[in-house]
C-alpha cells in the first residue's frame, strides 16, 4: 500500500535535483489564469474569434512545458528553459538590457552563464510582439482561419511566459531555497509546493479582478519591467509563509496564508495576461504590413478518394490574389511551389528576404 507514496517521494526528490524543471506554474494554473484573463476582458476588447477561440488559447497556455526536460530532448530544452524564469540579483542593480542580444552581451561581459540568469522578459515582449503582427493580418484577412489559428496558438504561448513571471521564485536566485554568495542552498522542495498552490484553491471559487487594471499598457517594456518588480518584491513574503504551504499532493486550507498569497497571484497572472493581449490588438492596428504578404482565399475542401486529385481549373471561382500578379498559379502559391514553366531557382531569387 505504500507503494504509491515511495514513487511519489522518488518523483519529488528526481524534480528538485534538476533546477530547470522548477521554473514554470502547473499546468492548471497556466489554464485558470488564461480562462480568467480571457473570461475579465469586455466583449469588444479583442475581435470576436479571439475570445469565442477562449478554450483553444486556455489549451495551449501549458504548451511550452513540453519543450522542456524530461519530456523534450537537451537541444531543445536547454534553449527552452531560460525563457521561462530570470532572476534578477545578477542586475546588480543595473536596468534591465532592452533587447534579448543587449541581454547576451550583459551576461557576457559579467561572465555570466544567461542559461542561469534566465531570459523571460524577452520572451514576454517578443511573443507579445508576434501576436500584435498576427492580429495586424487579421484585421487585413478577418476571414482567415489560418491567421487566427496562427493569433491563438501564439496567445497560448504568451499566456505561459507572462504567468510564469508572476511567480516571485521565477525571479531569483533563491528559487528553490535560500541560496549563499557561493550559490549553494539548503535542499527544499518549496518551488514544488508553490508552483501546485493556485490550482489547489477551490475549482468554484470566483476570483475577480479589476476591469480598470486591464487596459493596454503604455510601453510594453516598461510594464514588462514592472511586473518583474512586482513578482521579485514578493520573495521574503514567500520564505515567510513557507511554514504554511502544503506538500506537494496535500490540499490547500483556504484560510490561511498561502491560500490568500495564491488568490494574490493568480489574479497577478490573469490581468499581465490580459493587458497584454489587449496591447496587442491595439497596437495591432499600427503594423504597415508588406505589399509581397498575401493570404489567398482557402481553396474549396475536397472529399477524399478520386476527387481530392481534381484539375486546379476545379477551383477557378476562388478569388485570385497576389499570386496570379506574380506569375504564380494558387496551389503554387499554397505549397511554396513555382508557376509552371518558372525554373525554381528564380522563384527562389524573387522570394522576400
Amino acid at each position: 500500500m505504500k507503494r504509491p507514496l515511495l514513487w511519489l517521494a522518488v518523483i519529488s526528490i528526481a524534480i528538485t535535483a534538476q533546477p530547470g524543471l522548477l521554473r514554470a506554474w502547473h499546468g492548471p494554473t497556466h489554464e485558470r489564469a488564461t480562462r480568467l484573463a480571457l473570461g475579465s476582458l469586455p466583449a469588444d476588447a479583442l475581435p470576436a474569434f479571439f475570445l469565442e477561440g477562449a478554450e483553444t488559447i486556455v489549451d495551449l497556455a501549458p504548451a511550452p512545458d513540453l519543450a522542456r526536460k524530461p519530456i523534450a530532448p537537451d537541444a531543445l530544452s536547454i534553449a527552452e528553459s531560460p525563457e521561462h524564469y530570470f532572476d534578477m540579483e545578477h542586475l546588480e542593480g543595473a536596468a534591465l538590457p532592452a533587447t534579448r542580444y543587449e541581454m547576451l552581451r550583459f551576461c557576457c561581459d559579467k561572465g555570466l552563464d544567461p542559461t542561469q540568469v534566465g531570459l523571460a522578459p524577452y520572451a514576454i515582449i517578443e511573443w507579445t510582439q508576434r501576436l500584435t503582427v498576427a492580429l495586424a493580418e487579421h484585421r487585413r484577412w478577418p476571414d482567415s482561419p489560418h491567421i487566427q489559428a496562427k493569433c491563438l496558438i501564439y496567445a497560448g504561448t504568451l499566456a505561459h511566459y507572462a504567468q510564469d513571471l508572476t511567480m516571485p521564485l521565477h525571479t531569483t536566485i533563491h528559487y528553490n531555497g535560500r541560496a549563499s554568495p557561493e550559490g549553494q542552498r539548503t535542499p527544499s522542495n518549496i518551488h514544488l509546493k508553490l508552483d501546485a498552490l493556485p490550482a489547489k484553491l477551490p475549482a468554484d471559487e470566483q476570483i475577480t479582478v479589476d476591469p480598470d487594471a486591464l487596459a493596454p499598457v503604455d510601453d510594453l517594456y516598461d510594464a514588462v519591467v514592472a511586473e518583474l518588480h512586482a513578482s521579485h518584491a514578493l520573495v521574503d513574503h514567500v520564505y515567510e509563509i513557507e511554514d504554511d504551504l502544503p506538500e506537494y499532493d496535500q490540499p490547500l486550507n483556504p484560510q490561511g496564508p498561502a491560500a490568500e498569497f495564491a488568490r494574490d497571484r493568480l489574479a497577478a497572472a490573469a490581468i499581465f495576461t490580459a493587458r497584454l493581449y489587449a496591447t496587442a490588438w491595439r497596437d495591432s492596428a499600427e503594423i504597415e504590413l508588406p505589399d509581397w504578404l498575401d493570404h489567398p482565399a482557402p481553396l474549396p475542401t475536397k472529399p477524399r478518394g478520386d476527387d481530392a486529385l481534381a484539375s486546379p481549373a476545379a477551383h477557378a471561382d476562388a478569388p485570385a490574389g497576389k499570386a496570379d500578379e506574380q506569375g504564380l498559379s494558387e496551389d503554387g502559391a499554397d505549397i511554396g511551389l513555382p508557376a509552371d514553366g518558372e525554373p525554381a531557382e528564380r522563384a527562389v531569387e524573387a522570394a522576400p528576404q
